[in-house]
Formats: C-alpha cells, structure tokens, sequence
C-alpha cells in the first residue's frame, strides 16, 4: 500500500516476458486507466469464496459507469476457456484478464484468492484485501478514491 502499483507487464524472477491480455488477447495496462480508480480482483472459477463475491463486483461495476471505476477480474491459472465460460455464465461485463501462468498472482506478491487492489486515479495502491468481501466493503474503498470528475481525454498531452 502507498506505493505505485506495478504495471501488468514486465520479466518473472525466472526470466520470461509477460503481459497481462483480456480473454481476447488484447493487452491490459495500467498507464491506459491513469485519471481512473482501478480495482484489481485476483479471482478463479474453481474459487468457491471468488464466485459468491461476483454480485458485489457486478453491482459495483454497474453503480460507476461514468464516474471512472475501472474493473479489471485477474483470472488465475486457468485456461482462456475457462475465463470466458465464467464470464459467460456470469454475464460479467468489466474487463477479464487472462493470467494463466500466474505471473501477475506472484509478482504482485498475492497469497489467497480472492484478492483485491485498489489503486487510485494517481496510479497508487490505496488497499490490499485479501480474502473476499462482504457487500459494503468495496463500496466504502472505492468511493474514498473515485476521481470527482474523469480527465478530458482530449486534454490530454
């Protein structure tokens, strides 16, 4: 907490690239969403706690359209497959990232799932929760740090 969060690419203690993608393979960076508060959820389909904490993320994904929460599930250890059957059965809309070998999960130093960051629209970790959350916990974390107002992007240089 207090400190810049990592950006979703970079090189594994064991050498190798990586880059975190959505289920369509598109890349997912956390310099694209500076002006936003973002909300990291390392989750898994086979994560019974990760499952019954999907309402709140859907109700907070819904409750923030246009005042820049950007949600981002960090599936993890599981097949692209399996990611999109999830969101399907789900009807998830926010953006779903695919980290199947779990490069993210350890880089970020991640112990349980689900987990939870939180990071300002200044790019820095605001709160860690590990474990999941009851109904009124991310309401609280994320109206404390969503910006009064999105950046133009217009204006931006």
């Amino acid at each position: 907490m207090g400190q810049l969060a990592p950006e979703l690419a970079g090189t594994a203690d064991n050498g190798w690239a990586f880059r975190l993608t959505d289920l369509a393979g598109r890349p997912v960076q956390l310099a694209d969403l500076r002006g936003h508060t973002v909300w990291l959820h390392f989750w898994a389909s086979c994560c019974p706690p990760c499952q019954a904490g999907t309402p709140t993320l859907q109700a907070e994904d819904e409750k923030h359209p246009d005042r820049g929460l950007a949600l981002i599930g960090i599936q993890v250890r599981q097949t692209v497959e399996e990611g999109t059957a999830c969101a399907s059965r789900y009807g998830l809309r926010y953006t779903m990232g695919a980290d199947v070998r779990a490069a993210h999960f350890r880089t970020s130093r991640v112990c349980a799932l689900p987990t939870q960051f939180f990071i300002d629209p200044d790019g820095m970790v605001r709160a860690v929760v590990n474990g999941p959350l009851d109904a009124t916990g991310p309401s609280r974390l994320i109206e404390a740090i969503l910006p009064a107002t999105l950046p133009n992007p217009s204006s931006a240089a």
